[in-house]
C-alpha cells in the first residue's frame, strides 16, 4: 500500500467547496485508513474528493465530493477471492466520509483491501492495493513491531521560526513530515498516534472555531503526501 495507518484517526471535516453537492468526476486524494485493529475486526474508513489531489486547490483544502463506494478485501493480493461492504453514501453532513466495520477476520493475518468508488454505481473505478493486518490473538507470543507518534503541529512545521532554513524549504514542507518516510522504512505491524494530531488554535490568526473551521484544519493535516502514502 501506500502503507496503512493502524489507528483510525477520527477525520471529521467540511470542505470549503462543500457547495459543490456532486462531482463531476470523484476521487479520494487523501486515500484510505485501517484503524482501531482489533485481532478479529478493523474499522476501513477513506473520503471522496472533487479533485485528484492537493495541489489543484489553491485554498490549499481539500473539497468532497457526493458519491457512493464499497470497501474490497482478501487474502491474497490479486483479489481472486474477495468479500465487499455494502455500498456506502458519501454525504456532505458526514463530510463525504465512508467508514466500514469488517467482522470474522483471522487474528495475526495480513489482509488486502481497495476502494470502489464512482459518482454513483453506475460509474466505479477501482482504488490501489492497500494494506493492513490484524492483531494477533490474545495470548499469542508471536512479536509485533509499532511505531508512535505525537505532536503534528502543522502551523508550526509549515510557518515555523525554521521553516525557511535550507534544512526545510518550501517544496519539501509541502510533501509533509520527513518521520513519515522514515516510519515506512522499518514496517511495522501498526502505529499508534499518541494525540495532537491537529491543533485547532494554531495559527491564531486562522484559529477554528465554526464546525467548517474545525474540519478545515483535519483537511489540511491529511492532505500532505507522506502522510498520505503512509
Amino acid at each position: 500500500m501506500k502503507y496503512s495507518l493502524h489507528l483510525l484517526v477520527s477525520i471529521v471535516s467540511i470542505g470549503s467547496w462543500t457547495h459543490r453537492a456532486v462531482a463531476e468526476e470523484v476521487y479520494h486524494a487523501q486515500g484510505e485508513f485501517a484503524g482501531e485493529p482489533t485481532a478479529t475486526t478493523v474499522f476501513l474508513q477513506s473520503r471522496l474528493t472533487a479533485i485528484p489531489g492537493p495541489e489543484l486547490d489553491p485554498s490549499g483544502d481539500v473539497p468532497g465530493a457526493e458519491g457512493v463506494a464499497s470497501f474490497e478485501w482478501s487474502t491474497t493480493k490479486d483479489f481472486q477471492t474477495s468479500s465487499k461492504t455494502d455500498w456506502l453514501k458519501a454525504r456532505r453532513e458526514n463530510d463525504y466520509i465512508v467508514r466500514a466495520k469488517l467482522t470474522n477476520l483471522t487474528p495475526g493475518t495480513r489482509y488486502f483491501y481497495r476502494l470502489n468508488f464512482g459518482a454513483d454505481k453506475t460509474a466505479t473505478k477501482t482504488g490501489p492495493v492497500r494494506e493492513l493486518k490484524t492483531l494477533v490473538a490474545k495470548n499469542s507470543e508471536t512479536p509485533v513491531t509499532f511505531v508512535m507518534g505525537s505532536c503534528q503541529n502543522y502551523a508550526f512545521f509549515m510557518y515555523g521560526k525554521n521553516a525557511n532554513s535550507k534544512l526545510a524549504p518550501e517544496k519539501d514542507r509541502k510533501l509533509g513530515y520527513p518521520s513519515y518516510p522514515q516510519m515506512t522504512k522499518l514496517k511495522p505491524d501498526f502505529f499508534i498516534g499518541t494525540g495532537d494530531i491537529v491543533y485547532y488554535d494554531h495559527l491564531s490568526a486562522t484559529k477554528a472555531q465554526t464546525v467548517p473551521e474545525l474540519r478545515r484544519k483535519w483537511h489540511e493535516q491529511f492532505r500532505l503526501p507522506r502522510l498520505v502514502n503512509f
